[in-house]
């Protein structure tokens, strides 16, 4: 078994995720091969929030949830509690790693689950989905949800020797085609709602300068939310968006617009740039075959409350088309 202390003295690397992952293989590892090793062939472990998952982590994330912790994650508690092992391991723990102390006081360092009861939490029913009822219940959390399924498709796993943690990435990796359609439906709502139709319509010619930074704010989420949904993957917590969004198909034709819009404070030049990222995002989906190019039915509403509407249209399942606001 490794000694801690043999590592204390080392410059901690530049992520978290080294530290992480090291402290598991020449820690964690070796301290459960040598008290627990039948446990070794049933578990997983690897590390589901924080911005270091995302490599998003710099030197002000190191406050909290960072560095020298991982998590373990079982079938079942056989043989010994989820509690116990945790109490264990953290008794145990060296309390510095690669020159980097633990943070008990915010986010535990090791963590104990049962896997389908963790990820199962973040879903309104308690459990893993099985079908599209399962995802009805969620209506009123989806954009939460979201966050922790982007987590669990790109979570650092680092051993799984039963694909414990695989299988259920691999279940969660995309939404099902319906709910696909539904969060578009959504985010295309949110699209209009704060951009084309308030911004541009109301509040750039009101001149109402905190009521427009709430719907400028909300308008950039929503299209770097639509932008990573529609490369069927999730979009994550508000403030790692712009980071994840930056590796989206669209972000080059649309970063500069995202940019300018935040730092300008000339309301005509803001309602141009939104109108500008509008049609930009709206191409896409049109080249994409998402929308039609003639999406268009001469109403005179914002484009992006016709896509609402069409793509609400293409949802199959009664009970998931009725979720739509």
């Amino acid at each position: 078994m490794s000694d801690p202390k043999a590592h204390m003295t080392i410059p901690a690397p530049g992520k978290g995720l080294d530290i992480a992952r090291e402290y598991w293989t020449e820690w964690g590892r070796s301290w459960l091969a040598s008290r627990y090793a039948d446990l070794l062939s049933n578990i997983g472990v690897g590390l589901f929030s924080g911005s270091d998952v995302l490599c998003a982590d710099d030197a002000l994330s190191r406050d909290h949830g960072w560095g020298p912790r991982f998590d373990v994650f079982r079938v079942d508690e056989d043989g010994i509690s989820n509690e116990s092992l945790q109490s264990e391991m953290r008794n145990a723990a060296p309390a510095e790693w690669s020159g980097v102390r633990n943070r008990f006081q915010f986010t535990p360092s090791i963590q104990v689950h049962t896997a389908c009861e963790y990820f199962g939490s973040f879903f309104t029913n308690h459990r893993l989905p099985e079908s599209l009822d399962d995802w009805v219940c969620c209506r009123n959390a989806l954009a939460n949800l979201e966050s922790h399924l982007h987590y669990i498709r790109h979570g650092a796993v680092f051993y799984d020797p039963k694909g414990i943690l695989g299988d259920i990435q691999a279940k969660l990796r995309n939404y099902p085609e319906d709910i696909w359609f539904l969060r578009m439906a959504q985010l295309c709502y949110d699209v209009a709602h704060y951009g084309e139709y308030n911004f541009c319509w109301r509040l750039a010619k009101r001149k109402d300068p905190i009521a427009s930074e709430i719907a400028i704010g909300n308008f950039q989420h929503a299209v770097m939310a639509l932008a990573i949904v529609m490369d069927h993957d999730y979009a994550p917590y508000w403030k790692w968006i712009h980071h994840v969004f930056q590796s989206c198909a669209i972000a080059g034709q649309l970063d500069a617009y995202l940019f300018e819009v935040s730092t300008t404070i000339e309301y005509e030049r803001r309602a141009t740039l939104v109108t500008s990222i509008c049609k930009t995002l709206m191409k896409e989906l049109v080249k994409r075959d998402i929308v039609p190019e003639d999406l268009d039915d001469g109403s005179g509403l914002p484009l992006f409350f016709q896509a609402q509407a069409y793509l609400t249209s293409r949802i199959g399942d009664s009970a998931i088309k009725a979720l739509m606001r």
